[in-house]
């Protein structure tokens, strides 16, 4: 077998394996999901919101499973598990395509991000999932991000101005009274 082919095997080797990977960090989120009216114990383990709007509950000391399983940071785990519980939940036919071998992982978990930085709800997210999954496998990377950010700001115009707002709130400058006084 030539170098060449030897390396398109291991490619493609690499990509099932990395879809296996996301199929199997979901099952094991689902696993460990807690009903919304679940009660808990203070003192055992409890509940947390790992995605945005629409996913489920789950144990909280899933990352730390995902991370010693993978040998990364409990936080690197945390940002995974919610990236792909954000893509299998609120995105659906992105997930079926990337299931299907037809988008790489990574790059579905950067529009899963992109829906949840902008604090898309569980139907602003699908009708998101509705009008960028067919474009995904036509359009270069480049344009499918453009693409993805143009219909965000029209799903959802008034979270996006309200995002702003916040963040212009937020810019300013301050100081603190305690620097002006002198003991002298």
């Amino acid at each position: 077998m030539r170098a060449a082919e030897r390396l398109r095997v291991a490619a493609d080797a690499r990509s099932r394996a990395e879809v296996e990977e996301a199929v199997a960090i979901v099952e094991l989120a689902r696993a460990c999901e807690w009903p919304e009216d679940a009660a808990f114990d203070v003192v055992g383990t409890r509940p947390v919101r790992i995605g945005a709007d629409g996913t489920a509950l789950f144990d909280e000391f899933l990352p730390l499973e995902v991370a010693a399983i993978k040998g990364i940071s409990v936080a690197s785990a945390t940002w995974l598990i919610r990236d792909l519980v954000n893509l299998s939940a609120r995105h659906p036919q992105l997930w079926f395509q990337v299931r299907r071998g037809r988008l790489p992982v990574y790059r579905a978990c950067q529009l899963a991000a992109e829906a949840a930085r902008y604090e898309l709800s569980r139907d602003q997210a699908h009708a998101l999932d509705a009008a960028l999954a067919p474009k995904v496998a036509t359009l270069p990377w480049p344009r499918v991000l453009r693409l993805a950010r143009g219909l965000i700001a029209q799903i959802a115009s008034d979270q996006i101005a309200e995002l702003g707002e916040r963040a212009r709130a937020a810019r300013y400058v301050s100081r603190d009274p305690a620097e002006d006084t002198c003991d002298g």
